[in-house]
């Protein structure tokens, strides 16, 4: 994987029995007019979204700061691995990461892919 410094990305989720309302945040802000708001939200609530159901369940060491927004894509075919929810980040070292988005166990405990510069 190459020169792995301090830095990391860490995956936060809720811990709620099934997220099936999950969408891809492929641009800035979830959609072109840079709003923030996910409309189409049905899982996460102010009764489950608290501090005994919410924080990081695993982390990821990548080789500098991230300073942009991760990318999440749902079901994304990556070769000879599957079918994973994927999260990509970039470092400032101009590396990019592909991660496993649901678990770091197993196969996932590495980078899905990873381009390092």
């Amino acid at each position: 994987m190459g020169r792995l410094g301090s830095a990391s990305v860490a995956l936060l989720f809720v811990t709620c029995g099934s997220c099936f309302g999950q969408l891809a945040v492929s641009t800035y802000h979830n959609d072109n007019w840079r709003s923030g708001a996910n409309l189409a939200e049905t899982q996460l609530t102010t009764s489950n979204v608290n501090v005994n159901t919410f924080g990081m369940l695993f982390n990821y060491p990548v080789d500098a700061a991230i300073y942009a927004q991760p990318l999440y894509v749902q079901a994304v075919n990556i070769s000879g691995k599957g079918i994973h929810n994927v999260v990509y980040v970039a470092t400032m070292n101009d590396s990019v990461y592909a991660f496993d988005a649901d678990s770091s166990a197993g196969l996932n405990a590495s980078p899905l892919a990873c381009e390092l510069h």
